[in-house]
């Protein structure tokens, strides 16, 4: 993916987080992730990858894709995600929709926290992931951005 795309798609996802990300249980987060493909998959589709997320949030991922549609030249897919998260092991739970354009790689996923461990049982918030996928490897990587929300009212439980 060109790096001014990926800037643009950055952007916009910023400025499209929920108002919420202001309040003292949310906390932005950003920065580059890789992921390959793992050693078993579990997807009706066989599509899975382990990744790895640095910058605002250090954590691993794993995704599983549950359903894909092809409508050439791109192909939509939903899956669900766990993000465990280095610091204490918290983990969040995803539910994902991605498009990827099967001619160039280039790919947009946007994962919907609906809960977690923790002080993410309850937990909430959006992150997209902007990046290229290489059709020879199945290896990715790219940039996120995003929100990530707990409920409480301790802040000390936010993102570390």
């Amino acid at each position: 993916m060109r790096p001014r795309t990926m800037m643009t798609a950055a952007l916009i996802a910023m400025l499209a987080a929920p108002v919420a990300a202001r309040a003292k249980d949310c906390k932005r987060v950003s920065g580059p992730f890789s992921a390959v493909p793992p050693a078993s998959c579990a997807s009706p589709v066989g599509i899975c990858t382990h990744g790895r997320l640095t910058g605002g949030l250090d954590a691993t991922y794993d995704f599983v894709a549950d359903t894909q549609t092809v409508v050439f030249p791109t192909a939509e897919l939903t899956g669900h995600s766990t993000i465990t998260i280095d610091k204490g092991g918290a983990v969040l739970l995803g539910e994902d929709t991605s498009s990827l354009s099967l001619l160039t790689g280039d790919f947009t996923t946007t994962v919907h926290i609906v809960g977690g461990t923790h002080q993410y049982k309850r937990g909430s918030g959006t992150i997209v992931a902007v990046g290229v996928f290489d059709f020879a490897t199945g290896a990715t990587s790219g940039i996120y951005t995003g929100t990530i929300c707990k409920k409480g009212d301790d802040e000390a439980d936010a993102v570390d």
